[in-house]
């Protein structure tokens, strides 16, 4: 699946940088995604994160509706 905005914002399962993890609270289900900044050439790779809802009947509008729309989060500690 290959996902990308008018903000230059790509999400592409095949690429290794690009992760989506799904966890349930509250009888809802939610997204934290990794997806890249290609930026305006669409030849960067800059890491961004974000979180939202996530509707597993529509994984590909739920993913562009995160990355459009989603909250941020900051990279986790190693």
């Amino acid at each position: 699946m290959k996902i990308k905005t008018n903000t230059n914002l790509l999400f592409d399962t095949a690429h290794k940088k690009c992760l989506c993890i799904t966890s349930g609270a509250e009888q809802r289900i939610f997204a934290f995604i990794q997806c890249l900044d290609v930026g305006r050439n669409g030849k960067s790779e800059r890491a961004k994160r974000y979180w939202g809802l996530y509707d597993p009947q529509n994984p590909e509008e739920s993913i562009m509706r995160i990355m459009l729309n989603g909250g941020s989060w900051p990279a986790l500690p190693k």
